[in-house]
Formats: C-alpha cells, sequence, structure tokens
C-alpha cells in the first residue's frame, strides 16, 4: 500500500477510535457524524452523550437520529432562571429535539431536575417545549408537583409508562381537580425525595386519575398527618379506583408532626415499637413511638424495589 494514499478508512478500527481520542468530544461530533457510516458508528461509540452539551446533543440527533425511538440524556438539567436568555437556551433545545425525533417513543432523562425556579405563570414549563404524540415510556427528574403535573395534562397523551422522581410536593399552582383521566398510564413509578404534608391535596387525587394502572411504584414521606397511612387507607382511597393493579409495590412512611429531618431514619429515643403483618408475608407495617409522643409508621411491600 503506498502510504501517501492511506485513507482514514483503510485503518484499522482500534487506530480510528485512538485518533478520536485525541480530539475534543465537540470535535469528533462535529467533523465526522454524517461523514460516513462507520465513522458515526465509532464516533458514537468513544463519545460519552453524557459529556455534551445539548447543542452538541441537538447536532447528533438532527444528523443521525432523526429515526430514533429511544434516547437517554445523562447528567442533564432543564433549567429555568429568571434570566430570559438562559430559558430561552433551554426552551429551544428542547423544542428542537421534539420537532426532530418525531419518532421518538422512550426518552429518559437524567442526573439534575427537569426544573423552573420562578414561581410566575409565564415561567411555567411551555406546551410547545415538552409535547409528543408518540412517546410511550418517559424517565425524568423534576423538581415540583407542578412539573408532573404539566407531563400529564395531555401533551404525551400516548404515554403508558411514567417513572418520575420529585424533588419535593407543596401547594401546588395548577389545579388538580380539572385535570382528566389518564386512560393510557399502565405504568407509574413516583417517588419523592423530601417530606411532604400535600398527601391528601394533592398525590391522592392525582392517582384516581389513573384508571388503568396495572404497575404501581410509591416511595412517599408524609408530614403532619394525625392519622397514619395503612393498608385499610390505601384499598379505600386508592387501589379500589384502579381495577386493573396487578402490581404494587410501596414504602411510605408517615410522621405524625412536623419534625426535624433526623426523625425520618431515626432509631434512638424510641419508647415502643409494634410491628404489624396480620400474617401476609408480602408487607410490613412498623410503628415507633418516641418518648416525645411522636409518632412514625411505615408501610412497605416486601422486598421494596426503587425502579421498574
Amino acid at each position: 500500500m503506498n502510504p501517501s494514499a492511506v485513507h482514514l478508512l483503510d485503518l484499522p478500527d482500534e487506530m480510528i477510535i485512538n485518533i478520536f481520542n485525541k480530539l475534543s468530544n465537540a470535535d469528533v461530533l462535529n467533523s465526522i457524524l454524517g461523514a460516513n457510516r462507520q465513522l458515526d458508528r465509532l464516533a458514537r461509540d468513544t463519545t460519552p452523550v453524557d459529556d455534551l452539551d445539548f447543542d452538541l446533543i441537538y447536532q447528533m440527533i438532527h444528523l443521525s437520529y432523526v429515526s430514533l425511538n429511544k434516547l437517554h440524556i445523562l447528567k442533564s438539567t432543564i433549567e429555568y432562571y429568571n434570566d430570559t436568555t438562559q430559558m430561552n437556551l433551554n426552551t429551544n433545545t428542547y423544542t428542537r429535539l421534539f420537532s426532530v425525533c418525531q419518532r421518538l417513543t422512550h426518552l429518559t432523562i437524567k442526573g439534575k431536575h427537569l426544573r423552573y425556579y420562578s414561581l410566575l405563570p409565564e415561567y411555567a414549563l411551555p406546551l410547545t417545549m415538552c409535547s409528543s404524540s408518540t412517546i410511550v415510556k418517559l424517565y425524568v427528574n423534576v423538581r415540583t408537583i407542578d412539573d408532573c403535573l404539566r407531563l400529564l395534562d395531555g401533551r404525551f397523551n400516548q404515554m403508558k409508562i411514567l417513572n418520575v422522581i420529585i424533588d419535593s410536593i407543596d401547594t401546588p399552582l395548577l389545579n388538580i381537580d380539572s385535570q382528566y383521566i389518564l386512560p393510557n398510564l399502565t405504568k407509574f413509578f413516583f417517588s419523592v425525595c423530601n417530606s411532604t404534608e400535600e398527601y391528601d391535596n394533592v398525590i391522592v387525587p392525582l392517582l384516581r386519575r389513573m384508571t388503568n394502572l396495572e404497575t404501581l411504584v410509591l416511595f412517599l414521606l408524609i408530614e403532619n398527618r394525625p392519622k397514619f397511612i395503612d393498608g385499610v387507607h390505601l384499598h379505600q382511597e386508592i387501589l379500589i379506583h384502579m381495577p386493573r393493579l396487578k402490581k404494587f409495590i410501596f414504602n411510605i412512611t408517615t410522621i405524625d408532626d412536623v419534625v426535624h429531618i433526623n426523625y425520618w431514619l431515626k432509631k434512638d429515643d424510641i419508647e415502643e415499637t409494634m410491628i404489624f403483618n396480620d400474617g401476609l408475608p408480602y408487607f410490613q407495617c412498623r410503628v415507633d413511638i418516641f418518648k416525645n409522643g411522636i409518632g412514625r409508621c411505615r408501610l412497605c411491600s416486601i422486598p421494596f424495589i426503587e425502579s421498574f
């Protein structure tokens, strides 16, 4: 072979990968994607998506993934500040994402929260930014219950599986009573990172909209509720509204007062502990009474898993 006539494609894959490793991720994607099928494959295999900014992700999608039906975005954030420039940047990025990936059915956005910081209505998540009639599975982290309600307001009208982790639940700005039934949703994973006093006002009405659920996973920390959440409550207030439910996995802790964060895992200063399972092997109810009179009840399925 004439050394002066050697083409990049004549090199073995290992040598091409070594060349790519000498370049930045941005240079690889901007220079290589769309040029050749072999180089496309090597560029995608050697360039971690979680290290890219959204403009580069968009370029990669636009060049090679118009027919994409599954997408994972790691270590990403949609953040809304009072800064209009930052808002427009994030809005445009996701507008382009959904406009290009018109066949997208599975979307996972992990890392930081899908969130906004302003409480002003005009800074709410725009319908035109996050909407799809093709997505059936969505995994996402959000900051508030309003963000979650927006995901369930019809903009993803074919969604069957939703896995959502919420940072906190306070009194929502949106009217839950006006939300419609979710007939297509069959699997719902719902985890709240911080304690909430809005269980009866927010979570119960939300779950009652999911009449066709087959799988439900709940991880909740409920604060300042005089009555503990028990099996009778779950059946009468939630489960009877889900006639098709086949799998229910849960870990629900209730504390009957406003407490310091330590109380959720506190093991000392307990005066009395009672454990109930009614002879059933698949769930356990543990009630701890602290010396100051505060009560904590943990109701969980056995085993409890964090996702499905």
